[in-house]
This record gives structure tokens, C-alpha cells and sequence, in this order.
């Protein structure tokens, strides 16, 4: 009797210690985010960046016209940074530049999609354009079926793409999804597809071309971004919202980080990168912890990642602004 007493008040006192012990996601969240540091900048009002496959386009706004420049860089024991020529824009047409697999997508407004390949050097290799004339493309987003465009009053409108004489590759449009709203951004993921609607603040999810989700009251868009079952918004002074998505195709808000307007989202290698203003870069993991940051990348408003580089800019005024390059190897 003696010893199962003993037995007894044996356990009890290992179930207490270890209830007293931190729980995995106590010691996670105890973690310090890294500080990461700028080792190189480009001086320029650099108003949008891609980077992808060792090359990078960066658009640079001038007085009365914008420069789209081309860089090849390289890692290796030391960061190098070669130009490779520019072309001219006049005014400011250029939206925004996106990367997908191996093809830069330079999104002009009412003159579509220039599609640019690097081949050596870099050369266009095709043009999106809306059927009808006047259509406004705001933004672009490669899917598993082809590439969807937000075309504001227009909706989301997608192309599919035919490979010609000479590599030069033709778009045609297949599908368009209707919004009630201007669509200005979009990304998609497998049979989803979120649309942001920046007239009224909204944001819609359609599965299969069919509405399944809205997201109201939000007091901007930014960039939106699908990662798994997660919808990442950055919302400007609403901060970076993330939502999960359900098998329906609703949404549920799983967690807002306002402390900072977010001016853009990207994920890469499981983890979100914000341009969060005058608050620099900062990087989450996907559940939303803190992970890393840079001050020095700061007002940051437009962000790219490509393996173990990231590349913040902001336009600030002309003609002082930046573009700052920053390694990403500690995380």
C-alpha cells in the first residue's frame, strides 16, 4: 500500500511539472525576429520591382516619363548587379511588374500586358490586349489555365496563350469574371481566384468562376496574395489581414497586424513579405509571427523576393527615392 502511494504522488508530480513547462508555440512566440541589413540600393524614384531567375525589372518614374530598366544579378561570393538597357514610357502608364515562371509581366493600363522574356538579353515576347478598346489593366496573375488580368470595370479577364514563328507568343482572352465593382488586383490558386476591388473596398473570392466569399469594410487594397488555404491582404492602413478559406470557398479572419499600413504582399519559400511603409520590411511566417525585419528598407511600399534576395522599393518624390537590396540568409 506504501508504494502505490508513493506511485501515485509520483505522477501527480510529474503531471505538474509538466504542466508548468512552455507549450511549443509559448517558446515559438518567445523567439526574437531577425534584423536584417541593406548591403546595396539603386538611387531612383523606383515605383515598382520583380525579380526572378537572376533577373530583374525595376520601374523607374521620371518628370514626364517612366524608364522600365533591366538587371541580371549575381549571388555568388560577392552580389553583383549588372545592367542590361532600358526602355522608355511616356508619361505614367506602367501599373506594376510581375514574375512567372521565366516571363516578366509589365502591366501598361490601357496599352495591356508587355510580356518580356530574358534570353541573354531581354526581349518583348508577346502583348496581352482586351478584345474591346479602352480597357484599363491594373493588375496580372498566372493561374494553372492561364494568365487573368484585373481590367477594373471590365472584371477579371483570362487569356489563354498560343507560342508562334520566332518564340513570340499571342494571348487570346477565354473567360471573363464579372464583379460589382473595379477589379484592381487578383491572384489565384488552383480554382480559386480572389479579386480586390479598390472602389468599394472589397475583396471576392470566386471558385470555379463562381462568388463564394466577400470581404467588406476594408480601408484599402493593396495587394492580395493565395498561399494554401490562407488569403493574404495588404489592406494600407488596415495593416496585413489574413483569412482562411474554407472548402466552400468562404472566408474567416484568423488575424489583422495593423500596428503598420501595408503597401504590398508577397509570399516566397513560406513566408510573407510586407512593405509596411515607414515601418521598412517585415517578414512572417504564414501563421502570422514576426520573423525578421528591415528598418533600414524604409518608406518601403513595393516588395519582391527571389531565392535569397529581397528587393524593397518606394518612389517617395521625384527624384529621390530607392530600391534596396537586402539578403535574406539567416532566415
Amino acid at each position: 500500500m506504501k508504494h502505490y502511494f508513493t506511485e501515485i504522488a509520483f505522477f501527480a508530480l510529474f503531471a505538474f511539472l509538466f504542466s508548468c513547462m512552455p507549450s511549443y508555440s509559448d517558446v515559438e512566440a518567445d523567439i526574437a525576429p531577425i534584423e536584417l541589413f541593406v548591403f546595396d540600393s539603386i538611387l531612383g524614384t523606383v515605383s515598382s520591382v520583380s525579380a526572378g531567375e537572376n533577373a530583374m525589372l525595376v520601374v523607374i518614374d521620371a518628370l514626364s516619363r517612366q524608364y522600365l530598366y533591366a538587371y541580371e544579378f549575381f549571388e555568388g561570393d560577392s552580389f553583383r548587379l549588372i545592367e542590361r538597357g532600358y526602355i522608355a514610357r511616356d508619361e505614367y502608364g506602367v501599373r506594376d511588374v510581375k514574375f512567372y515562371n521565366g516571363l516578366f509581366y509589365v502591366v501598361e493600363g490601357l496599352d495591356g500586358v508587355l510580356v518580356v522574356r530574358k534570353n541573354g538579353s531581354f526581349e518583348a515576347a508577346g502583348r496581352i490586349m482586351a478584345p474591346d478598346t479602352g480597357v484599363m489593366f491594373f493588375d496580372v496573375a498566372e493561374g494553372d489555365e492561364g494568365i487573368y488580368c484585373a481590367c477594373g470595370e471590365e472584371g477579371v479577364i483570362k487569356f489563354m496563350s498560343r507560342h508562334g514563328a520566332g518564340g513570340y507568343i499571342s494571348y487570346f482572352a477565354v473567360d471573363t469574371i464579372r464583379c460589382e465593382g473595379s477589379a484592381s488586383h487578383v491572384s489565384v490558386q488552383g480554382d480559386l481566384t480572389a479579386v480586390g476591388l479598390w472602389d468599394v473596398k472589397k475583396v471576392c473570392l470566386f471558385k470555379n468562376g463562381i462568388l463564394t466569399g466577400v470581404i467588406e469594410g476594408l480601408k484599402g487594397i493593396a495587394g492580395l496574395a493565395i498561399e494554401g488555404e490562407r488569403l493574404y491582404v495588404a489592406s494600407e492602413q488596415g495593416g496585413l489581414l489574413i483569412y482562411g478559406i474554407s472548402e466552400s470557398g468562404s472566408f474567416e479572419r484568423i488575424k489583422e497586424i495593423s500596428e503598420f499600413p501595408a503597401y504590398d504582399v508577397e509570399l516566397c519559400d513560406g513566408k510573407i513579405f510586407v512593405a509596411a511603409d515607414i515601418e521598412g520590411l517585415k517578414v512572417y511566417d504564414l501563421n502570422g509571427r514576426l520573423i525578421a525585419f528591415c528598418d533600414e528598407a524604409s518608406p518601403a511600399e513595393k516588395v519582391s523576393s527571389w531565392e535569397g534576395l529581397v528587393f524593397v522599393s518606394h518612389a517617395m518624390q521625384i527624384p529621390k527615392g530607392y530600391l534596396w537590396i537586402i539578403q535574406k540568409k539567416d532566415l
